[in-house]
């Protein structure tokens, strides 16, 4: 197998800062989000193939009804008239916890198709075919995504030591959201935020955490247990992940050890 055939990419989760909500747009929520990269991540094989077929396989033997790994790729073959690929993830990211695990396997296979077969930048017209957050899966690091996904920016955030929870169980993106139509939910001020959160003193929140809750009691009870051990916590994207930050690294090892005493029933990562 020779290397310019193949190439591999870390597809890493994300978590929401900050998730509002500020209007619809046909079917869709158009959001205003600050969102940042946490250290678990999908690893994503692809080696190009002859013929136009494509295949993805998942090393852990999981199938997927909607594949966005395959849809990606499907929509980059066809617009490029490309040859096909074969795909195989390493899978990492739980399900279903917010924090975008296909959408960044998504992302990584049109980064990788992007530099395997050397694309132009991906527009973000045919990542959106996929789903609202794979443009930004698609550049990564610390950006403010707006209305459905399409407008993405840069923005600056200082060092922020964070936990995950996550409790296997999950939480239907569609149901939150239409939880988020019967019961409202928390908006903020994002450009003051992001001035507060290099002051140490932002508030972390989600507009859909309130129906998310409803949906899956667990999501309260680590908000909870992360408040209770001092961390500043909030839902990431529809849930049910939960996370919890600390500005300081002697400040955060203490209360992960004080978390993890307290909780060793939980499911944690470190971002």
């Amino acid at each position: 197998m020779k290397c310019s055939n193949t190439i591999s990419k870390k597809a890493y989760a994300k978590i929401n800062l900050v998730l509002n909500i500020v209007g619809i747009q046909g079917k869709m929520h158009l959001i205003d989000s600050i969102v940042t990269p946490f250290n678990i991540y999908d690893t994503v094989h692809i080696e190009k193939r002859k013929d136009r077929e494509i295949f993805v396989n998942y090393t852990n033997g999981q199938k997927f009804e909607n594949d966005t790994a395959y849809k990606m790729a499907t929509l980059i073959t066809k617009r490029y008239k490309l040859s096909g690929v074969n795909i195989e993830i390493e899978k990492r990211i739980p399900q279903k916890a917010g924090i975008g695990g296909s959408s960044a396997d998504a992302g990584a296979v049109a980064r990788g198709m992007q530099q395997l077969f050397g694309l132009q930048e991906i527009p973000f017209e045919l990542l959106l075919e996929v789903g609202s957050d794979v443009p930004y899966m698609y550049l990564g690091g610390n950006k403010r995504i707006q209305g459905v996904g399409e407008k993405v920016s840069s923005v600056s955030l200082p060092k922020l030591y964070k936990v995950l929870v996550v409790d296997g169980i999950g939480v239907d993106t569609k149901q939150s959201y239409q939880n988020y139509d019967l019961y409202g939910g928390e908006n903020q001020d994002i450009d003051k935020f992001l001035v507060d959160v290099h002051n140490g003193s932002a508030t972390f929140t989600n507009a859909l955490q309130k129906g998310s809750m409803k949906l899956n009691k667990n999501i309260k009870e680590s908000i909870q247990a992360l408040k209770e051990c001092g961390f500043a916590a909030c839902m990431t994207g529809s849930g049910s992940g939960v996370f919890g930050i600390e500005y300081d690294k002697a400040s955060f090892d203490y209360k992960l050890t004080k978390l993890i005493k307290r909780r060793h029933d939980l499911q944690f990562f470190i971002g």
